[in-house]
């Protein structure tokens, strides 16, 4: 609630002491706002109301010291001068945090409630290489995958079309199945069995006698009515082979036949694709496959250098692909898949996957407090965008992204855990992941006690 302050005069005068402020002297009224940290930095804040979300710049803030400590999900008040508004940056005087001590951490970083509890006892009780390893979601490689599960203890694998093929529903499922509770913590098992062109599973004629009908196709022949059997019927074939992830499905707006991303969307407007996203992840949701929105915020329209760009205007973005995604995330989408595109309204220098102002967009414009996916970081072509030398895994998760996927999820596993080691990744922006996705796997039925 907001609120105008008279501070006491001791604290004041700290306060105008560790600013710097001069706005004593101008007579401008100091305001406050409580709420909770979304989101924080060296240099900004987000704070949560049960009303908006607020950006604070905190560069020459000073923490009014209490005991407390700075965490994501505390509740802290923000002191500021002039007017309160959630478009705009707002420049912060100072702050306190009301609440928790440093040990309550990981208990408020998720809620605070008695289901939360259980997560924070769940992220307490990992070691720190279970901890890397849940920012994972490793291609698949029958070859392989006992082995990386076994050292690098992901958060799941990928299937594809390769995985699938030449093996009949049952030995998929007695495959996969060794992988449903590994150290107490179940994996995510997915594909991105979109329809259309994208059938990894239904392209196979083992599975079923024709591939799944792309988005358009359903519509065109069933009209808005048929995505609710058409889903139930795709996740039903999923579960059936021991999977609980689908990566889809894709909600970018396209009406433009040219475009590379046109055949696999509804080739609808904001309106009616929103009606669509609705129907897809609420039919998922209830046949217990969880969806993955993709791809934020943007596909791109052209490529330079291997990596797509989208060249819209803010508002054009706003008004096409941002809608989708509010539709999504209030139908209940508990996941959304960063794409690898420069969208040069946010940001003109960087993939949104690798980005901290673009997925700070999801965060603060559209409220979403799910887990964010970074999009294969072994793609070819990402190492020219990092900073410095991170590599695109670490930037990714440095930037905000709660899961990366890995093609060479070993490589990606040793980026991680050396960059907790030295620091680069820090404990926090590590808890802040992997509690997100402990969270999202406890309601799907996959978190319980680590041994």
């Amino acid at each position: 609630m907001k609120k105008t302050v008279t501070l006491p005069a001791l604290f004041l005068a700290l306060l105008l002491f560790f600013t710097g402020c001069s706005f004593g002297e101008s007579r401008e009224e100091v305001h406050s706002i409580a709420g909770n940290v979304l989101e924080y930095s060296d240099t900004n804040l987000i704070l949560s109301t049960s009303t908006a979300q607020y950006q604070f710049d905190i560069s020459n803030a000073q923490q009014v010291e209490n005991g407390l400590v700075l965490a994501v999900g505390c509740q802290a008040v923000m002191y500021y001068t002039g007017e309160l508004t959630n478009q705009e940056v707002i420049q912060a005087q100072g702050y306190q945090v009301s609440r928790p001590s440093a040990a309550d951490e990981v208990v408020v970083a998720t809620g605070n409630t008695p289901e939360s509890s259980a997560v924070a006892d769940l992220y307490n009780s990992m070691t720190l290489e279970q901890k890397v390893g849940q920012l994972i979601l490793a291609n698949y490689d029958a070859a392989s995958a006992g082995e990386i599960a076994q050292n690098c203890h992901p958060a799941g694998f990928l299937l594809g079309s390769e995985d699938f093929a030449g093996k009949d529903a049952a030995v998929i499922a007695q495959e996969l199945a060794p992988y449903q509770t590994l150290e107490g913590v179940g994996l995510w098992l997915g594909t991105s069995e979109e329809g259309g062109t994208v059938v990894p599973v239904s392209g196979s004629s083992t599975y079923r006698s024709f591939p799944f009908y792309s988005p358009q196709q359903v519509y065109a022949s069933q009209g808005m009515e048929g995505f609710d059997s058409d889903t139930k019927e795709r996740c039903e074939l999923l579960a059936s082979l021991g999977l609980n992830l689908n990566l889809a499905p894709v909600i970018n707006v396209s009406t433009d036949p040219s475009q590379e991303i046109y055949s696999r969307t509804l080739g609808q407007d904001s309106e009616l694709t929103s009606q669509y996203v609705n129907d897809v992840v609420q039919a998922s949701l209830a046949s217990n496959v969880e969806p993955v929105l993709k791809y934020f915020p943007s596909y791109g329209t052209t490529q330079e250098n291997g990596i797509r760009v989208d060249d819209r205007s803010k508002e054009e973005l706003n008004a096409t692909d941002v809608v989708t995604y509010h539709a999504g995330v209030d139908a209940g989408a508990q996941a959304v898949l960063l794409g690898h595109c420069i969208v040069n309204c946010l940001d003109d220098t960087t993939p949104a996957s690798l980005s901290a102002s673009v997925i700070s967009q999801i965060r603060t414009n559209i409220g979403f407090s799910g887990v964010l996916i970074a999009d294969d970081v072994n793609q070819a072509g990402l190492e020219q965008y990092c900073s410095g030398s991170l590599s695109p895994a670490v930037q990714a998760v440095v930037s905000g992204a709660d899961l990366v996927i890995a093609s060479d999820p070993a490589a990606v596993y040793q980026e991680l855990y050396t960059a907790v080691q030295n620091g680069t990744l820090s404990q926090r922006r590590l808890m802040q992941a992997v509690v997100r996705t402990l969270t999202w796997k406890q309601s799907a039925g996959l978190a319980a006690e680590v041994e």
